[in-house]
């Protein structure tokens, strides 16, 4: 202490977004980033395929899509810019799911896993019958009825 008055300490990390990031953020950009998420989750294909029973094969590669087209948006939207980087790391991730059931599919890749003994189903094969009687021997899956209704 120097005259009777503190000296003020400078912290020792550096505690302030990078100024390529601004650290506040409104409700309707936390609204927007929401919608975003949804749209480019499997959320879309839940809903064709549980609630509108569609068969939708083709939902991986257009969220890939529309996840490229996002990330190229927000690139030119101010709005969106906040969910660029985000949306860049999403392609990959959703360009690596899309991949998956194709690379599952292949046909040397299942002959390898039926000389080892192994049948692996795709998550997409598996199909859940509600309402039916648990243990049957038929390989479905069979589960009982939820208590409620959807």
């Amino acid at each position: 202490m120097t005259g009777g008055a503190e000296e003020a300490k400078e912290p020792a990390a550096h505690t302030e977004a990078p100024p390529w990031m601004d650290p506040t953020v409104g409700r309707s950009q936390v609204v927007i980033a929401l919608f975003v998420t949804l749209l480019i989750s499997r959320f879309p294909e839940i809903v064709a395929r549980e609630l509108l029973s569609l068969e939708v094969p083709w939902m991986g590669w257009a969220v890939v899509g529309l996840t490229i087209g996002l990330w190229a948006a927000a690139r030119a939207i101010p709005v969106l810019r906040k969910l660029e980087r985000f949306l860049a790391v999403m392609v990959a991730v959703n360009v690596l799911i899309a991949i998956l059931p194709a690379l599952r599919r292949r046909p040397e890749r299942r002959n390898a896993d039926a000389a080892k003994g192994r049948d692996i189903p795709s998550v997409a094969s598996v199909r859940v019958d509600r309402g039916a009687v648990p243990g049957r021997a038929d390989g479905v899956v069979r589960v009982p009825a939820p208590p409620f209704h959807l």
